[in-house]
């Protein structure tokens, strides 16, 4: 018969204690009192669960499993439960390790391409066969390398113009310290001086004006931008340039439409910006000539700076050529470093700013810088 027979058993018992019938497995005593219920009653050493109902007539049936049957079916539903448990997790893990591999193997391709990127020559990550979820951070990884490539050629371009610039003041820098150490005249020694120190000076512009573009270019200016009063700024840096103005007998004036007007930005930055332009403009006005600031407010949004001189002025043609870093309109001027301008143009462009250059009502050069007031 079944595994399980012989230790399942019954009986059946009349009214008056006599055993009618009983299974082969069963003992011949009774298996429980006659009681009704479940019970529990140990028959020649061996344990039993047993439970015993009466019916209308009087007899007995009792029942019996014995608790062997009990652990061994304890014994294989735990088998039969971890069974599959224990096959199904290696070859899970096995699935999870495969498609995981399968599925950041995009990502180590990733990773391979950043890591070979040369930094002398930086090429985008190739976007080819690249899941939809790590495109994006494909696409900033290639808008990175792209803002770093035009850092990287803006640096090497300063260098090299930078280089070049300074060879030719040094240059002359030598010749002059040679010059005052050879003589022995106490004129050319003068000469030698005086040209010694308008090097030194000049040398100390260009540096100056070097670390100013730097600064702007790198977004330094842009770090903490809050509300100033514009008309302050440039009162402040026409005070501080009127000096200049003195020596060379030209006259500063400042006309604003209101005694403080507020725009949104960097104060240092825009002194910076309008100390440039002052210094241009009173460096290229004649003597005795006049240099003119405006401030109106156009509407709610705008802000216009004008900056006038009574000097010749620059032809049309060349009004965003001067804007290029080291260039000067006239070759001969060793008065100006040629970054002038091109600071300006970075400091602008750092506060949303547009700048246009036109014809001075003065006769000169006129720049007109429109500032937004918010931020």
């Amino acid at each position: 018969g079944h595994a399980y027979e012989t230790k399942l058993a019954f009986q059946i018992w009349s009214s008056n204690g006599r055993l009618l019938l009983r299974s082969r497995s069963g003992p011949a005593t009774a298996l429980a009192p006659l009681e009704r219920g479940f019970g529990e009653a140990t028959i020649g050493g061996e344990h039993w669960r047993t439970f015993a109902l009466e019916s209308a007539r009087g007899d007995w049936f009792m029942t019996g499993e014995s608790y062997a049957i009990r652990g061994e079916i304890a014994r294989d539903i735990a088998f039969g439960t971890m069974l599959p448990m224990l096959i199904s997790v290696p070859v899970t893990a096995l699935l999870v390790w495969f498609i995981v591999g399968v599925g950041l193997r995009p990502l180590r391709q990733i990773a391979l391409q950043v890591e070979r990127l040369d930094p002398q020559r930086l090429a985008p990550v190739s976007s080819l066969a690249v899941p939809t979820e790590v495109l994006p951070l494909v696409n900033a990884i290639n808008r990175l390398v792209t803002r770093l490539t035009g850092t990287l050629a803006r640096e090497r371009r300063f260098t090299a113009d930078a280089a070049h610039e300074l060879r030719t003041p040094l240059g002359a820098l030598k010749v002059h310290v040679g010059n005052l150490v050879g003589t022995t005249s106490e004129v050319q020694r003068a000469e030698s001086m005086a040209r010694v120190q308008d090097g030194i000076v000049r040398m100390e512009r260009l540096f100056t004006q070097l670390l100013l573009l730097g600064r702007a270019e790198a977004g330094a200016a842009a770090a903490r931008m809050i509300e100033f009063d514009l008309v302050a700024c440039v009162r402040d840096e026409i005070a501080v340039l009127a000096p200049q103005a003195v020596d060379r007998e030209v006259e500063l004036s400042l006309h604003a439409c209101a005694s403080a007007v507020q725009v949104h930005g960097n104060a240092i930055a825009v002194g910076v910006l309008v100390r440039n332009l002052l210094e241009n403009a009173i460096r290229h006005a004649p003597v005795q000539g006049s240099v003119q600031v405006e401030i109106d407010v156009l509407d709610d949004a705008t802000v216009e700076v004008r900056v006038s001189d009574s000097g010749d002025g620059i032809e049309e043609n060349a009004h965003e050529r001067v804007f290029e870093r080291f260039h000067r309109e006239q070759p001969g001027d060793d008065s100006g470093s040629g970054l002038g301008l091109s600071i300006v143009r970075v400091i602008a462009d750092l506060h949303g700013a547009t700048i246009r250059l036109e014809r001075a009502e003065l006769g000169g050069l006129c720049v007109v810088v429109h500032f937004p007031r918010g931020a």
